[in-house]
């Protein structure tokens, strides 16, 4: 097994609150989502910093992990298990621990091209690789609704994974081959090639795809949509409608997948989207001095309307996701893989921003009422944030170049 060559961490208090979360099974249907938002980073300083001590935490788990899946105890819907898998996988890349790969590639293997991969509107494809080709081969003009077009998480962290995957076997040429992995490889270059639209020197992805999707059907109101006597006003959707600022979050860490995963030669485009990325980032989804901490706006495209009026997870019949309400996204670090001093600076206004007063609280915490980790759910007074708000600076400082760290 490889580890990054540093002296070993001091530790921090923090660390403690993560190698705890990572002595629970976090492979089950409430926490196997959450575990890869709030332990990627945590994942990625670890070994960027040399902290020996968290390295050794991840590894722990990860074995266990191996236990689980040969016994076949982990029982998660694909998009849970997916997600959770990309932790897995960035884990097995930077640390050379190369335990989990072949079960990983049986898996990548059953979703790929076996399991059923659901649709809206229409039977199953015959694993997400079909959906996806069928997805970059269908014209906007065919499809009922503009997001039975759109790629979905299920579809990226899938792409995300074979990527992971091809990578590790150009590295470790004595690795049995993974089926399709180089496949998804290039299937998730074409993706990036056809789907993102450029404005200049940024872009977005699935312009006008999510228009009537109903997570964005209120997304015109800038004030909850509820009229002077108390009555729900009508859906206000919007042309040319793109994802949210927390779901956008994810693509740094996809990007990085591919940084990973390609020789030299073969990145220069990725540094190119990685730069165009901050640049959307930096400029129009972030409200950099507007408050003690930063502010994001809802969507990627720098429109702040309502997200997900009404959603199930929500307090109340008349709440979710005001303007800059996805804010709390920027806690979890993932916009650091982006590198660069902006980000850095950012991340250092949230960390000397703690402890944060009911202002911040109120726009970092949210009123979710989705059930999740204790560790989780106390993250804002228990220092885990916190420190995930210094690990992201350290993050961002490693990664200014696209040359795989």
């Amino acid at each position: 097994m490889h580890f990054a060559s540093a002296a070993p961490s001091a530790g921090h208090p923090a660390d403690g609150l993560i190698c705890g979360l990572l002595t629970d099974d976090l492979w089950v249907p409430r926490d196997a989502y959450d575990a890869t938002h709030y332990l990627l980073i945590p994942l990625e300083y670890a070994f960027l910093a040399g902290d020996l001590e968290l390295q050794r935490c991840f590894t722990g788990y990860m074995a266990r992990l191996s236990e689980a899946v040969a016994t076949d105890s982990v029982e998660l819907d694909a998009l849970p298990w997916l997600q959770h898998l990309h932790l897995v996988a960035r884990y097995v890349r930077l640390s050379g621990d190369l335990q989990p790969y072949e079960w990983m590639c049986r898996e990548f293997t059953r979703h790929w091209r076996e399991a059923d991969a659901w649709h809206w509107g229409r039977r199953p494809f015959a694993g997400i690789a079909e959906r996806i080709e069928w997805k970059l081969a269908t014209d906007d003009s065919q499809v009922e609704r503009s997001f039975h077009n759109a790629l979905i998480d299920e579809d990226l962290f899938m792409l995300a994974l074979g990527t992971d995957l091809h990578g590790l076997q150009s590295l470790h040429h004595d690795l049995p081959r993974c089926p399709g992995c180089d496949e998804a490889t290039q299937l998730f270059l074409a993706v990036f090639e056809h789907r993102v639209v450029w404005y200049g020197d940024r872009w977005m992805i699935d312009v006008g795809r999510w228009a009537d999707h109903r997570s964005h059907a209120y997304a015109g109101y800038h004030r909850p949509p509820v009229g002077l006597e108390g009555a729900e006003l009508p859906p206000a959707p919007r042309e040319g409608q793109v994802t949210d600022s927390s779901h956008g979050s994810r693509y740094p860490s996809w990007i990085r997948s591919l940084t990973l995963a390609l020789v030299e030669h073969e990145r220069e485009d990725l540094v190119r989207l990685r730069d165009g990325l901050r640049n959307q980032f930096l400029r129009v989804i972030l409200v950099p001095d507007q408050g003690r901490v930063p502010m994001l706006r809802n969507y990627m495209d720098g429109h702040n309307g309502w997200y997900r009026w009404r959603y199930a997870t929500h307090q109340g019949a008349h709440s979710g996701y005001g303007p800059y309400a996805l804010s709390g996204a920027f806690a979890c670090g993932w916009w650091a893989l982006l590198g660069g001093p902006e980000i850095v600076e950012q991340y250092r206004r949230l960390l000397e921003a703690f402890p944060l007063g009911d202002p911040e609280l109120l726009l970092y915490a949210g009123s979710s009422t989705r059930k999740v980790h204790p560790t989780i759910r106390d993250g804002w007074t228990n220092g885990l944030m916190a420190r995930l708000a210094e690990m992201s600076v350290v993050v961002a400082e490693r990664l200014v170049d696209p040359s795989p760290q």
